[in-house]
């Protein structure tokens, strides 16, 4: 980032504090450098780069896509990069069996010789990387021809548990508001519904909100939490259920909590500090109740931050 003035981290006998920049002061956001950046990370990032997050590399795509649609930078792309992308993302699709339809998060396991040889919580779907191949198809304007739609349905139909949440993959015990927003999108998307148990997916998504006027991470009294705050929020708006499942002085509350996260940025829960990714989850929460008006000052404060970081 390129700034006339910045915040600064000044430290005098061990006693670290910050230096605020006034109103006055500017930054670029420097579109060039972050495109480069997100076509350095589509193209010539490493395979060693990502090793630890092997499993995970579909939403490193979709973060990397989405950032250039967001730039107006999607253009840069070629059309062979753009159409060896979308077939990256299709040789990730796995349909079979039925139960674990879904996307990958890689195709490490895939092996041509032996596909399918391993058992299945080792070659499964996940939930989160079907909505991340989705999102970035869509993104490259793709028209999912090559989606096998109603397998795809199937998958995600399977992953909800009897309390209404959902599970990350066929295999996974892990189950939270992360993997329901993840559902919940596959089926907007795809725009069907009719394959999940909507009615008690709203009982456990009630059930998660907080006396603090939040969203925690499931129905069982956490705290809450501005990730969870907006997939509960926003699948409520995906599904046209927000007024329905919640009361007006709900709804205020959710704005109210999240407009009391701000201190430049945005924290993502009580007592903690400020960071861009909780920016985006209150500042994503305050959208979709058209909230967003009750940031203070967000011109000077919050996009200095943003850019500070």
């Amino acid at each position: 980032m390129a700034a006339s003035s910045g915040c600064e981290e000044e430290s005098t006998n061990d006693v670290s504090f910050r230096i605020i920049p006034n109103p006055a002061w500017r930054m670029e956001l420097l579109k060039p450098i972050h495109t480069n950046y997100c076509r350095h990370l589509l193209f010539k990032a490493s395979p060693v780069d990502f090793q630890e997050y092997d499993m995970s590399k579909m939403t490193f795509l979709h973060f990397a896509l989405t950032t250039l649609d967001i730039l107006q930078s999607i253009e840069t792309l070629t059309q062979k990069e753009n159409e060896d992308i979308v077939e990256f993302i299709y040789a990730h699709q796995l349909l079979n069996p039925p139960d674990a339809a879904g996307f990958l998060g890689s195709t490490t396991l895939q092996l041509k010789e032996q596909k399918n040889s391993f058992p299945i919580q080792w070659y499964t779907s996940h939930v989160t990387m079907t909505y991340a191949a989705l999102v970035s198809l869509l993104t490259l304007r793709n028209n999912l021809g090559q989606l096998d739609r109603y397998k795809i349905l199937q998958g995600v139909a399977y992953l909800q548990n009897k309390d209404g949440s959902f599970r990350a993959g066929p295999s996974c015990s892990e189950s939270d508001m992360r993997f329901v927003y993840s559902a919940v999108c596959v089926c907007y998307i795809l725009n069907d519904f009719s394959l999940i148990d909507v009615p008690k997916l709203l009982t456990y998504i009630r059930n998660s909100l907080t006396y603090e006027g939040a969203f925690g991470s499931g129905s069982c009294g956490t705290e809450g939490h501005a990730a969870y705050t907006f997939c509960a929020t926003a699948s409520l708006v995906l599904l046209d259920k927000l007024n329905q499942a919640l009361k007006p002085e709900e709804i205020n509350q959710i704005r109210r909590w999240c407009l009391y996260r701000q201190i430049g940025g945005f924290t993502g829960r009580a007592n903690k500090l400020e960071d861009t990714c909780y920016s985006y989850w209150v500042g994503a929460t305050l959208s979709v109740t058209h909230g967003i008006d009750g940031v203070y000052n967000s011109s000077i404060h919050e996009l200095d931050y943003n850019f500070r970081c």
